[in-house]
């Protein structure tokens, strides 16, 4: 099943999806997005239970939040037992 986007609230708020944007990351203010938009949009995302795309995110800002592990093979009983070969 597809997650709700940005789009989807747009949609029903009846703004754009760089408004949603604004106001889900916390610039509805700095943007001037009126407090009764920014409270719709608010209830609207947490009624749909929308979650952020964490790939997007990653994307944009650079960071991923992701930890990479790099095993020499798994399959090799030291490694798989722990380094003990018995």
């Amino acid at each position: 099943m597809k997650g709700i986007s940005i789009k989807d609230i747009a949609k029903q708020a009846g703004v754009s999806p760089t408004t949603v944007s604004f106001v889900l990351n916390g610039k509805g203010r700095e943007k001037r997005i009126s407090e009764q938009v920014s409270k719709k949009i608010l209830k609207l995302a947490a009624k749909l239970k929308y979650k952020p795309n964490q790939l997007a995110r990653g994307l944009r800002t650079g960071k991923t939040k992701t930890i990479g592990l790099i095993v020499e093979d798994i399959a090799n009983h030291f490694f798989a037992s722990g380094g003990r070969s018995g």
